[in-house]
């Protein structure tokens, strides 16, 4: 397996060295299937009992057609809360896979045709008794890597896949594990974009709280529970941003009729007996307590500034809250 790797990443910096060689990048999990294969059968591992673990069954011939089976539809009451659940988790993770491979490759995504084109691979696919159809993290990172452009390359693996299954299944049952674990290491690292965790990790935070959850569960427990578990910890990120947003105490740029905060801005200064307050973010019932006890710490520093600049303080415990909008 770790040969297998090394394989394939050498491929992939002789392309980039020679860009006349990118056929060899293409072939190279062609290579390291029939290469595996053919280790598999020179040392006698060929009924899986080796060192060498195979796959051993694949399914000979295409699925049966199950439209026969649409009506009647039985147990309605426990299979539709199972299919929204799937559609939803097939949904997230084929836009999610959409939208790496649109950054990577530099192209705009139309999410409603993604969509569409989901529907009737599904509805498709349910006509002989497929496996529901979605945007897979390690196939399209293969196809990638593959240097795959169009969905032409879709449509002739379908073909190929059709002709192993029909005629090929005795051969690629003798492929070793580790050699189709390679070939998916090599594809989905390179969808793995470091360089927007750091840049996250400068700028935003709690954005890279989320980025690393996601990488990390996705990456020991599968997309599925990667998706649930940074989506649910992007709601209580937002939750909590809402609930306790941010304020920030003004003060009047010199010269200018231009506020801004004081901690930001060290030009920025405040009149004394004059507390301007802002909030970051609508005001509603969930923060509307913290945003007035940290009005009233507001005010109690500002009423401390204006007796030490001899200036009255103008009343005690008042605050006026000014609503804008625009």
């Amino acid at each position: 397996g770790s040969l297998m790797i090394l394989f394939l990443v050498s491929l992939k910096f002789i392309q980039r060295r020679w860009p006349k060689t990118m056929f060899l990048k293409a072939l190279g999990p062609f290579i390291a299937c029939v290469v595996g294969i053919i280790v598999v059968v020179a040392t006698g591992n060929s009924s899986g009992k080796g060192p060498i673990k195979i796959v051993k069954k694949i399914p000979q011939g295409l699925p049966p057609v199950t439209i026969q089976d649409w009506v009647p539809v039985n147990n309605v009451g426990t299979i539709l809360p199972l299919a929204f659940i799937v559609m939803a988790v097939d949904m997230l993770e084929s836009t999610s896979i959409a939208r790496a491979l649109a950054r990577k490759n530099d192209y705009r995504l139309a999410y409603n045709q993604e969509i569409v084109a989901l529907g009737v691979a599904n509805f498709a696919g349910a006509l002989f008794h497929s496996y529901t159809t979605t945007g897979s993290f390690s196939r399209s990172a293969i196809n990638n890597s593959c240097g795959a452009k169009t969905q032409l390359s879709g449509f002739i693996t379908s073909i190929i896949v059709m002709c192993v299954l029909l005629f090929l299944t005795p051969v690629f049952r003798l492929m070793p594990y580790n050699t189709m674990g390679a070939i998916i290491i090599v594809g989905v690292s390179q969808l793995v974009e470091i360089g927007v965790g750091i840049e996250l990790f400068k700028v935003h935070l709690r954005d890279f709280l989320v980025w690393l959850t996601a990488f990390i569960v996705t990456t020991f427990a599968g997309v599925e529970i990667g998706l649930v578990s940074s989506i649910a910890l992007s709601l209580v990120i937002v939750v909590a941003e809402s609930s306790f947003p941010h304020t920030a105490v003004l003060g009047r740029i010199e010269k200018t009729n231009v506020y801004r905060s004081i901690r930001r801005y060290k030009d920025a200064h405040t009149v004394p007996g004059v507390v301007v307050v802002r909030l970051d973010a609508p005001l509603h019932f969930g923060n509307t307590v913290q945003f007035e006890n940290k009005t009233y710490e507001y005010l109690e520093d500002g009423q401390q500034e204006a007796k030490e600049a001899g200036r009255k303080w103008p009343c005690d415990g008042f605050a006026y809250i000014q609503a804008a909008a625009g």
